[in-house]
């Protein structure tokens, strides 16, 4: 009996031994488990706090004024809200440079050599030769080229689907003009501009096949007085009833107010433009675009293609109020045709598309994709006839001047470039 007693009182006295050093052992886990995830979080705080004190330099460069032209203030106002949502980004704003490609240039050497910029946003430059020179002489540098068509290694291109409103306006248009004459005037044949032009005929020739696009380029980015000359002759000149076009500046929205029974859509959402003979126009809100953008930069550049677009599903482009003139079966099947765009599954330069000059350009239910939309269209629509009068003929023979709409190079804080981004748009 003592014996089975000695016996149970030895393996009670195991049975503590061996929980002991169980228990010891948690506790050495559990501390060192402790100690390394808070190495681990120490780690992951400093990393935070070093991602949170780089600064990365960057420059938004603009053609021209914000101040004089509207586009170029919607792009102001768009970059400097995104700004401010990445506090880890430095930047200042040059506006005014014109096509001044030298002075280009050395101000953004200025900026790279002085500042270590490493990312550079150049808004309303047309694309050149000498603008992708400036791009290899920095290799270093990734520019954002706005409505670019650069296949540089160091360019970003990023793109507004504008065109898909055009499209949407042309359907618009073709259903609401009576004599089936519809004036359009532009500046620059740029890819931009082409692009635009087209998806409006191709819009109304949907609805109209028989309407015709009278088409007028001022070659000129700024030369305001040169699109009124041809505007007013265009309204003298031939039967049009209705008239958009592609400028900065909504030259002939205040032209066509003067002309009786004239119908007119405009470039970018105006309040001042509503009236009865006012059919449309498209908002324009690129902080999506910059949004996305900025972030690329916090992220080290990863993932990005060469050229980004941005439409109505990014919440960049939409379409403004639209007129009483616009019947209920044209609003029907204008809605229609939104949706489908919505959902993405509307393509514009969808095939069969044939050029004013009995092309094929494009084949039955073949579509022409993004990286070739980003190209130069060196065609007309079918429906697009070309005005007799041009920007060069009113210089050479109406008025020899320079540029009516003069910028001036302006380098500004963000805190003043506020300032001018938040005039008012009327």
């Amino acid at each position: 009996m003592k014996m089975q007693n000695e016996n149970k009182e030895g393996q009670f006295v195991s049975f503590l031994i061996v929980m002991v050093i169980f228990l010891v052992l948690i506790f050495f886990g559990v501390g060192i488990y402790w100690i390394r995830t808070n190495e681990q979080d120490m780690l992951l705080t400093d990393a935070a706090t070093v991602q949170e004190t780089i600064k990365h330099k960057t420059l938004f460069i603009q053609c021209n004024n914000s101040t004089n032209n509207i586009k170029s203030r919607l792009n102001l106002r768009s970059f400097l809200a995104s700004l401010q949502k990445f506090p880890n980004i430095e930047s200042s704003v040059i506006e005014g440079v014109g096509d001044d490609v030298s002075l280009l240039r050395s101000l953004i050497e200025q900026e790279v050599v002085q500042n270590n910029v490493k990312f550079i946003f150049l808004v309303g430059f047309t694309y050149s030769i000498e603008l992708t020179n400036i791009f290899r002489s920095f290799p270093n540098v990734t520019f954002f080229l706005y409505d670019g068509e650069s296949r540089e290694g160091n360019v970003i291109n990023y793109i507004p689907r504008t065109y898909n409103m055009k499209y949407l306006l042309g359907i618009l248009a073709g259903g609401v003009t009576k004599t089936d004459k519809i004036a359009y005037v532009a500046d620059v044949k740029n890819a931009s501009n082409m692009r635009a032009l087209n998806a409006f005929a191709i819009g109304v020739a949907k609805v109209n096949p028989k309407a015709k696009i009278i088409v007028t380029w001022t070659h000129d980015t700024k030369d305001l007085g040169a699109a009124s000359f041809l505007i007013e002759k265009m309204f003298e000149q031939t039967k049009v009833d209705l008239i958009t076009g592609s400028l900065e500046v909504c030259v002939w929205c205040e032209l066509a107010k003067e002309q009786k029974d004239m119908l007119y859509i405009g470039q970018f959402y105006n309040s001042t433009h509503y009236d009865k003979r006012y059919i449309s126009s498209f908002t324009y809100n690129m902080e999506p675009c910059y949004d996305y953008l900025l972030r690329a930069i916090t992220n080290g550049m990863t993932n990005i293609k060469s050229t980004v677009w941005f439409g109505t599903m990014q919440g960049v482009v939409d379409i403004d109020r639209i007129s009483p003139y616009v019947n209920d079966k044209q609003r029907k099947y204008f809605d229609y045709e939104f949706d489908k765009m919505r959902k993405y599954v509307n393509f514009v330069f969808k095939g069969p598309i044939f050029s004013n000059d009995h092309r094929r350009i494009v084949l039955d239910d073949a579509i022409i994709p993004d990286h070739e939309l980003g190209r130069l269209f060196n065609w007309y629509n079918y429906n697009i006839r070309e005005f007799a009068l041009d920007g060069n003929y009113y210089r050479e023979h109406v008025k020899n001047t320079q540029n009516d709409n003069n910028v001036s190079v302006e380098i500004m804080s963000v805190e003043k470039a506020k300032n001018v981004a938040n005039i008012p748009i009327y």
